[in-house]
């Protein structure tokens, strides 16, 4: 693949949230554009990002975060198993956003999943889906991700798994680490 799935194509293998599985549902939307079969539901995949946890909840915080030489941020070991069970070879990548604001939009043949700590909630709306650093418990449920299907001017196009279609962010939003999935061949 030579170009990263185009927002039409995220668009039609979106998987809608439910509860809090904003993760897990765009994490299935983007191997789905990838060309991924047979992806789990989301009840069972949020079980699989979450190591075991409940159905429609999101994997812990500290599952974003790797330990240089280490460990790998354990989201991307979930999310390169469900690709390879469902048939395709990903490399998945999660990294703290050093300048929020200035997230990369996808390169060829891959996915960017931002996990959003502020942007758009919904068109004319911006807020923090109840994130609030100084208030811990809103670290694990606060927040959103959604994939950026591209960079366009000073804001992004996003595929946002509480939206249908494509919204168009005049500006970029704050986020906190982003995910870059690419397909392997």
């Amino acid at each position: 693949m030579n170009t990263p799935p185009s927002p039409e194509a995220l668009v039609r293998h979106r998987i809608a949230n439910v509860n809090a599985s904003c993760t897990t549902a765009a994490a299935l939307t983007a191997l789905g554009a990838l060309g991924a079969s047979g992806l789990p539901g989301l009840a069972e995949a949020t079980r699989l990002m979450s190591d075991g946890g409940r159905a429609y909840h999101p994997p812990k915080f500290t599952d974003y975060i790797a330990v240089p030489f280490l460990r790998r941020a354990p989201i991307d070991v979930r999310i390169e198993r469900i690709a390879a069970a469902a048939g395709i070879n990903v490399r998945s990548s999660t990294r703290p956003c050093l300048v929020p604001w200035r997230l990369r939009g996808p390169g060829a043949g891959e996915v960017v999943i931002g996990n959003m700590a502020f942007g758009q909630e919904a068109p004319g709306r911006t807020g923090s889906w109840g994130f609030n650093l100084l208030r811990p418990r809103t670290w694990a449920e606060g927040g959103h991700s959604l994939i950026i299907a591209a960079r366009r001017g000073r804001g992004y196009d996003v595929v946002d798994s509480n939206i249908d279609g494509v919204q168009h962010w005049a500006r970029r939003g704050l986020a906190a680490t982003s995910t870059r999935v690419r397909l392997v061949e």
